[in-house]
This record gives C-alpha cells, structure tokens and sequence, in this order.
C-alpha cells in the first residue's frame, strides 16, 4: 500500500510537471482600469450596452445619422498615423473645432501604431512626444501632464502599459500598468458604438461613432465619409479625422486629437511592439485602479 501511494504521487508529480502543461494552474489576472468600454477593450456586457453617463452632451454641428443608415468603418489591418492632441481647459469649449479650438489650450505631437497581425496578437502603441494624455485624477501623475509618455495595448496578455521617460514626476514609476484584461480595439469597433452622428469640417464629410460611460463621460471618434482601397486587405479602410473624450478638469476638460499623416500601407516595425524591462514587473499606476 504504501509502494502504491508513492507511486500515485510520481505519477501526478510527473503529470504536472510534464505531460499536460495546460493543465497546471494559472495566476488570475487582477482587473486594473476600465472594464466596460463598449467593445473597444474588453467585450461587450449581457446588455449590450455600458453603463451611461447621466450629463446631456451637445454635439455642435453634427446632424442625427438612424443606426440603420450609418456608414460601417473599419480600420486597415496595420497602419501608423500622426496627430496633434489639444487639451482644452473650458468645459463651455465644446468640440468639435473648426478646425482647431479657440481659448486656453495645450497641445502635444504623437503617433498611434496599430497592427492586428503580429505575432503578439493584436497591438497598439501610442506615443505622447510633448504631453501625456491628463486621465489621472489623484497621485503623482495627476498634478500636470508636462511630461512624455506611451501607452503599449499588447493583444496576447491583454495589458496595456504606460511608459514614462526621463522627464517623469518624482516619484513616477518607469512603467505601470493602466489596463489589464484589456486589447487593443478591434478594426471594427465602430459598430458597436450607438452614438451616429454626421457634419462637415474642413470641407470634408465625418461620420462620428461614439459612447457615454458612466463616471467618464462622452467619447466621440470621427472617420472621414470617404473610405480608401487598401492592395493588402479586400474590405476599404477608413482614414482617422479626429477622436475626442473627456478628462481630467484640473488639466484638461476635452481632450481633442487632430490626426494628420496616415500610413495604412506600410507595418510598423516589429520592435515598435518590445515591452520594456521595468513593465516586466510592473503594478497599476499611481491613482489607478
């Protein structure tokens, strides 16, 4: 008998160890940021529907478009894209612009990379050259945004990390983690947003898809009318006009990006995508959770 036990425990020892690495347990991921974002970075709730924001939001410019005549975009399978990101400080300076907002403003260059066939699954990296995007409300981070920063959304561990340069706040960490359970969105995200709304800026016809959350407030993301034919990809990619959503008041009430060039032909660089070695161990960032 007791032969048998301890081959019963060499058995499942070797079974762990070896035969089914599956099998073994895993880590639970903590939750750290956002959980309900419309289909954009995790799925879609039971309903269907996030929970809203209770404001009443006006839309300057922009005409109803019914759900049922909307136009479908779609993001091209990889693409690098310019812009300029304007933080307004006057709630009563409403987007969108024409084409840039009046008043008391900070601004700040950047580039999204986006690529939904590597490797890593699907990933996204933005980079702040001036200004990091003001969404902390409390801690280090929250006191002004004058510093760089880039938000890495790495597909297959569904993290998405802020990294911090040289200019960071005291105190700052090198890397934190500022959504876990979290993807890039999806090249069809659009579709899920219930906000459809049309205008005309610039001489040039934006169809706006967009959301209210709860405790966040409105986000809006325009794509130009027109969509262009792609040789790597049958379905035509929609171009980026202008992404807009609300932050945090003792900086910046609207957050508007402007983009500009966009490359949907060329990949991103592979090594765009390299997590750097202080996220390895990284913890959620200061203020967030």
């Amino acid at each position: 008998m007791q032969l048998f036990f301890i081959i019963f425990i060499f058995i499942n020892l070797c079974i762990q160890n070896y035969a089914y690495p599956n099998m073994r347990s895993k880590k639970k991921q903590t939750v750290i940021g956002p959980t309900c974002t419309q289909g954009g970075h995790n799925p879609l709730p039971p309903s269907g529907i996030c929970p809203q924001s209770n404001d009443t939001f006006v839309f300057p410019g922009m005409h109803d478009v019914p759900a049922g005549q909307a136009a479908v975009h779609r993001w091209a399978p990889w693409f690098t894209v310019e812009w300029m990101f304007y933080y307004v400080f006057d709630a009563a300076n409403i987007p969108p612009y024409f084409p840039v907002p009046q008043g008391n403003f900070t601004t700040s260059y950047g580039r999204t990379y986006y690529d939904d066939t590597t490797s890593q699954g699907r990933c996204m990296r933005e980079v702040y050259d001036q200004r990091c995007i003001p969404i902390f409300f409390t801690d280090v981070l929250s006191i002004n945004n004058n510093y760089s920063c880039d938000f890495l959304n790495i597909g297959n561990t569904q993290t998405a990390y802020l990294i911090l340069h040289d200019d960071r706040p005291k105190g700052a960490p090198e890397c934190c983690i500022i959504g876990q359970l979290f993807h890039p969105p999806p090249r069809n995200f659009s579709s899920n947003l219930y906000i459809k709304k049309a205008s005309t800026i610039e001489d040039i016809d934006i169809d706006w898809n967009g959301l209210t959350l709860e405790d966040a407030g409105l986000f809006l993301y325009g794509f130009y009318n027109k969509t262009y034919p792609i040789p790597h990809d049958p379905t035509p990619a929609s171009r980026p006009y202008v992404f807009y959503m609300m932050g945090a008041p003792q900086i910046a009430t609207w957050m508007y990006q402007k983009f500009g060039d966009w490359d949907p032909i060329n990949k991103p660089d592979p090594s765009v995508w390299n997590v750097p070695q202080a996220c390895h161990q990284a913890t959620a960032c200061p203020g967030w959770g």
